[in-house]
């Protein structure tokens, strides 16, 4: 017998998780955590380098800030508006290392790496310092000066 007000419960997007590989959370109940988690670093004037972040049980969307500015991260790890820099890593593997390439004095900063809230799982977040040196030409020519 058929129920004509019935209703058929389709969950909104919000209620659905992002990746099936990710349903273990809601059984767990455990939260997303750093694996891997950014550390200071230095890198050359020129030089190319990469901060680490790796992230176990991820359901939230992992952005990088610099400076408290977040970068646009497109489908294929490049980053808008800035081509020295691009996602790498595994992501199905939670693996969002930042990678830098001809490293410039602007690049020095404070780098975070967030994975943000998803239903009930809270957000997280780590940062570290990366400091930019001049090479020995730049530091020549700038003591001249």
């Amino acid at each position: 017998m058929a129920c004509r007000n019935a209703q058929v419960y389709r969950p909104s997007e919000e209620a659905q998780l992002p990746n099936r590989n990710h349903f273990y959370l809601s059984v767990t109940g455990e939260g997303q955590y750093f694996r891997v988690r950014p550390s200071n670093s230095s890198v050359l004037e020129g030089g190319e380098v990469t901060i680490s972040c790796e992230v176990g049980n991820r359901v939230g969307t992992v952005q990088w800030v610099k400076d408290g500015f977040a970068y646009v991260i497109q489908q294929n790890g490049e980053i808008v508006g800035h081509p020295r820099l691009k996602l790498i890593g595994d992501q199905n593997a939670g693996i969002f290392n930042l990678k830098i390439t001809d490293a410039s004095l602007t690049d020095d900063g404070e780098y975070e790496c967030q994975v943000g809230r998803y239903l009930r799982v809270k957000p997280i977040r780590a940062s570290a310092h990366l400091i930019v040196t001049l090479t020995n030409i730049n530091q020549a020519t700038l003591s001249k000066n």
